[in-house]
């Protein structure tokens, strides 16, 4: 497998390079490969575009965290008081059925300081798919677990500890590693829109404004890479977590 996919991977370059190659003007339109990994490895080694990465990677990890933290938390106290869950149902409902591209535009017309917009853009997106998926599990929960919480009347601490939790976890791993790309590629386009000062998408936008198409395509495969890169780190954790608990 690992073989096909390099191959593929070499095929899709080559292509690039031969095409790259045979067009006038290629730079203006699709530069060769040389040029976009230079580009590339001087963005790497720049501390000012290190800078840009390090800040969108930040708004991407906190705005994460605060949305899986919240979104589960709220869905565990929605699995233990249905009445909960029933009055939360229409805003779940309402935030899923809004398009992404709206909340930017909302947002940053609502919001002065477009940076502190992007972290709530990114919190609307994923706090519905942590809820979401913690709501799911307990309507999956197995049969004999219900019967037993039916039978014996335990703390809401050992419903959470030992049986919601373990139960919910799998579906909060796979939405984890399902939304931290989806957050990363929100995170850059809100940037773009919204114009800021610092981060992936400032710089995206400054090249596609100085027709630079060899910046353009270099951040955008370092976007790609970025991404590849922060699902194999919630798969990694994910897998720590799994072998701990396990034991």
């Amino acid at each position: 497998m690992i073989l096909k996919r390099n191959l593929s991977i070499i095929l899709i370059l080559f292509l690039w390079q031969v095409v790259s190659s045979s067009i006038p003007n290629a730079d203006l339109f699709l530069p060769s490969i040389i040029s976009v990994v230079k580009h590339i490895l001087d963005n790497l080694l720049n501390l000012p575009s290190l800078y840009h990465i390090l800040i969108t990677l930040y708004r991407t990890i906190l705005s994460f965290l605060i949305s899986l933290s919240i979104g589960v938390s709220l869905g565990m106290i929605s699995i233990l008081y249905p009445s909960i869950e029933h009055f939360f149902r229409p805003y779940e409902l309402f935030l899923k059925a809004i398009p992404n591209i709206s909340y930017m535009f909302l947002l940053f017309l609502w919001i002065p300081k477009t940076s502190d917009a992007i972290y709530i853009i990114l919190f609307l997106i994923l706090f519905p798919l942590f809820y979401t998926s913690t709501l799911q599990s307990a309507k999956n929960l197995d049969q004999d677990l219900q019967d037993v919480l039916t039978l014996y009347n335990e703390s809401i601490s050992n419903k959470v500890i030992q049986i919601y939790l373990p139960q919910s976890l799998s579906y909060i791993q796979a939405t984890a590693i399902s939304s931290i790309s989806l957050a990363f590629k929100v995170c850059v386009m809100s940037e773009v829109l919204g114009s800021v000062k610092y981060g992936i998408g400032r710089m995206l936008y400054f090249h596609k404004l100085s027709l630079n198409m060899t910046g353009v395509f270099a951040w955008t495969i370092l976007i790609i890479v970025m991404n590849y890169i922060l699902e194999k780190c919630i798969e990694m954790f994910c897998k720590i977590v799994n072998h701990h608990i396990s034991l």
